[in-house]
């Protein structure tokens, strides 16, 4: 019986290292066409058969490659492309892949490899970019393996990513994912820069995507809505908004991350941190929905921040960034910027407000009710000092209308003033005049009442000075006078 078992195994490893014996490399020279299936077309005059490793070297007679074999089962393939000539381009059927494949693009230039070969991976592989820009452009089946995408040159796959199996990114090049993928697995995002162009480019949102300390996410080809979960896990990660996309899934991030609103982007997912989140402009962004798991800061440096809904996390706004928007948030601070409340006569509710410069922008509408204005609502202390104040209004206001900017929680008075407005001072503002007070309301509220202009003020009255007869008599005394002394 042992010796029968003994027997099957050595079989076995033989049928296997024949098998593996059986396996070749199979260089593409494309001498007689685009087919695989033709002979002449590989150096070694053979037709690729499972288990071979293919070879797809620079400047062969056909960049042109199309594979006309049905059932093709590969252990490698290796692509190496040059700046000369054209585009190497793969087309063909599906081909089940078991190792890596790799594309070698050194130099610069406007050629790249064009593999349009839909994938099915037999295993977990690793596809490798190096030099220019690399396009994957079949569709990839992972079944449930990991597709791990070494980006050492830019690497940008359109086709759609199936299967329960996961992604992997590595390497210090960007990645592009932009087919309409469905695959299951978890994103990992290692080094590097992702880029998401589609909806579904980061699969079925069910297990999320991961960021490591210092990777970014770039978000291009927009519109569209990512509802991937977002976790970075810091200390420093980045989202990089190219176009006009809406994050309706959750983010979570540690430490610090940086928004970069290069084009405007909303985010209307829950957001969980205690960290920073730190947005430069030139553009904006908006944020809806609540987050109360948001207990740490948002740091506006330039651009614009637009929130609405309620989050705890502190707001601190400075040159030239700008605040707008109804959100309820914890502390704002403000050193520079503009902060204009509210989006279209609403408020800003923060949980204290110290101001210490740039401009607060309000809007008066002339013919609404005097609650359609902007505000704020402050729940807790109030600093100002040094900040300019804005009242704008899109016409003449009637006389006696009270707009109480700045309403103050409890029965802690205001501390500062606006920039040249003390209290009780009047000003002309676009038209309209005001008068200000820190003590309004219910005693401590900021208060503005459109008053009427000041009276103009009158030249003095002259003192009436000796008729000219009287003056010219007192001269002639005087003379008269002087010479009798003299004689």
């Amino acid at each position: 019986m042992r010796s029968r078992h003994a027997a099957a195994i050595v079989v076995a490893l033989l049928l296997a290292v024949a098998i593996d014996g059986n396996a070749a490399t199979r260089t593409w020279s494309g001498a007689s066409g685009t087919g695989w299936n033709t002979a002449s077309n590989w150096v070694e005059g053979i037709v690729p058969a499972d288990g071979d490793d293919l070879v797809f070297p620079d400047n062969p007679v056909s960049r042109d490659s199309n594979n006309d074999i049905a059932g093709l089962s590969i252990t490698s393939v290796s692509v190496t492309t040059t700046n000369t000539g054209a585009d190497y381009n793969f087309t063909g059927n599906a081909i089940t892949l078991n190792g890596p494949i790799t594309f070698a693009n050194p130099g610069s230039g406007s050629n790249h490899p064009h593999w349009a070969i839909p994938l099915t991976l037999g295993a977990s592989i690793t596809l490798t970019s190096s030099g220019r820009l690399t396009f994957v452009e079949g569709a990839i089946a992972l079944g449930a393996n990991t597709l791990t995408a070494q980006a050492n040159g830019d690497l940008r796959i359109s086709g759609a990513i199936s299967g329960t199996g996961g992604v992997t990114k590595t390497g210090g090049s960007p990645l592009t994912l932009a087919g309409a993928s469905n695959y299951g697995g978890a994103t990992q995002v290692s080094s590097g820069m992702l880029v998401a162009g589609s909806a579904g480019a980061l699969g079925a949102n069910a297990t999320g995507t991961t960021f490591a300390n210092g990777t970014t996410l770039r978000l291009s080809f927009g519109p569209f809505t990512l509802a991937e979960p977002l976790t970075f896990t810091g200390p420093a990660g980045t989202i990089s908004m190219v176009e006009n996309i809406q994050l309706s899934g959750p983010i979570a991030f540690t430490g610090t991350l940086n928004y970069q609103a290069t084009s405007a982007g909303s985010i209307s997912g829950p957001i969980t941190s205690a960290g920073t989140l730190v947005i430069t402009g030139p553009n904006a962004l908006s944020t809806s929905g609540d987050s109360p798991a948001f207990t740490g800061t948002v740091q506006i440096n330039s651009g614009n921040f637009i929130p609405q809904g309620t989050f705890p996390a502190a707001i601190n706004l400075q040159a030239p960034g700008g605040l707008f928007g109804t959100a309820t948030s914890g502390l704002l601070t403000m050193t520079g910027g503009t902060f204009a409340p509210g989006i279209v006569q609403q408020f800003f509710a923060p949980a204290g407000l110290a101001s210490s410069g740039g401009m607060h922008n309000l809007l008066m509408v002339p013919g609404l009710p005097v609650i359609n204005y902007d505000q704020v609502q402050v729940t807790g202390a109030v600093s100002l000092g040094g900040t300019t104040l804005n009242p704008t209004a899109a016409g003449v206001l009637p006389l006696g209308l009270t707009f109480v900017i700045i309403l103050n929680d409890g029965a802690d008075a205001v501390v500062g003033t606006y920039a040249g407005k003390p209290e009780g001072s009047t000003f002309l503002q676009f038209g309209n005049w005001f008068s200000i007070t820190y003590a309004g309301g219910d005693g401590n509220d900021v208060v503005l009442t459109t008053v009427a202009a000041p009276a103009p003020a009158q030249p003095p009255t002259p003192v009436p000075g000796p008729a000219p007869a009287v003056l010219a008599l007192s001269l002639l005394a005087l003379a008269f006078a002087l010479r009798r002394r003299f004689r």
